[in-house]
């Protein structure tokens, strides 16, 4: 018994030195093929690394968009058209903006923005619930509606316009009387100080600041938005542009004026584009021309070529 284990005990030991020996022979052999001390070195050699795929720089950002060729067309192009023509644009993407012929004009339903602004500062004041005002307000913007403008006012006070006009910046805006025609005006909607007035700025600092959600507050410029989104009259600006673009405005007009002020969103940049014209008793005939100017300040926007201006817009073939 003795001499078996020990042939079995022998047995284990020779075929353990055997594999050891095995092991130390195939570790020489391959450390020959890596160098000493190199951390890539295994007993395999060297690891082979797969090459990269060599990534290009990212390409630097668009220098930022000029306005003054822009601002140079429209002048040329205004000078061709008649009546009394201002223009207000900014670029949201860098804030750059110009004016042409800023001025104060009779707003006609322009005054319905500041009237809508005025409106929901009082729902953030705690004044009014948002449930009184919110569906007056989008009467009033998407279908211009005088009776709702009317309504409004009497609801937040004939002087609340004005005082939060004044109280944010908007030193070329004043309210003064209600509209007509609407079954519920009359003359306790007049203050004796004069008619509703703005300007293109005007118009066009209050459509930035509910583009940035900083009309009043971010909840209400997302109310007013959604109310200029929802527009019925798209006659002036919007014509100008591809029916795919996504635009929110608001028009005013009598037979003396026709304006329209309007954000849009284009694949180019989206930009605010604010126009009045005073054209005494030709007024509603114009708005072909504001669709011509929305489209200069569209192509421009998305790098379309202007074309050449006609000498003069009234010669026939």
């Amino acid at each position: 018994m003795r001499n078996m284990s020990y042939n079995k005990n022998t047995s284990r030991r020779v075929l353990a030195a055997l594999t050891a020996g095995v092991c130390l022979i195939a570790a020489a052999a391959f450390s020959g093929c890596g160098k000493k001390g190199d951390p890539a070195s295994t007993g395999y050699g060297e690891l082979e690394t797969l090459p990269t795929e060599t990534q290009a720089p990212p390409e630097p950002p668009p220098p930022p968009r000029e306005l003054d060729a822009l601002e140079d067309r429209l002048n040329e192009q205004l000078a061709l058209y008649e009546g009394k023509w201002s223009v207000y644009v900014q670029d949201l993407s860098t804030g750059k903006e110009f004016e042409i012929n800023d001025r104060k004009v009779y707003a006609a339903s322009e005054i319905k923005l500041f009237a809508m602004a005025a409106a929901y500062q009082q729902v953030e004041d705690g004044k009014l619930a948002a449930v009184s005002v919110d569906d007056d307000v989008e009467v009033m913007i998407s279908e211009s509606d005088n009776y709702c403008f009317n309504k409004i006012l009497r609801k937040i006070g004939l002087k609340e316009v004005n005082r939060w006009c004044e109280a944010n910046g908007y030193d070329e805006t004043e309210q003064h009387n209600g509209l007509a025609p609407a079954s519920n005006y009359s003359e306790d909607l007049k203050n004796g100080k004069g008619r509703n007035m703005t300007s293109v700025r005007d118009m066009g600092k209050l459509l930035v600041s509910i583009y940035r959600g900083e009309c009043v507050s971010a909840e209400c410029s997302e109310k007013m938005l959604a109310c200029l989104l929802d527009q019925q009259r798209r006659d002036k600006i919007p014509a100008g542009l591809p029916k795919v673009v996504k635009v929110a405005n608001k028009t005013g007009e009598t037979e003396d004026e026709t304006h329209d002020a309007a954000i849009v969103f284009s694949e180019g940049g989206d930009y605010v584009l604010t126009i009045t014209v005073v054209n005494p008793t030709f007024a509603w005939d114009m708005n072909d021309q504001l669709a011509e100017v929305s489209e200069t300040v569209y192509d421009y926007f998305n790098g379309i070529p202007l074309p050449e201006l006609a000498s003069d817009s009234s010669e026939e073939d």
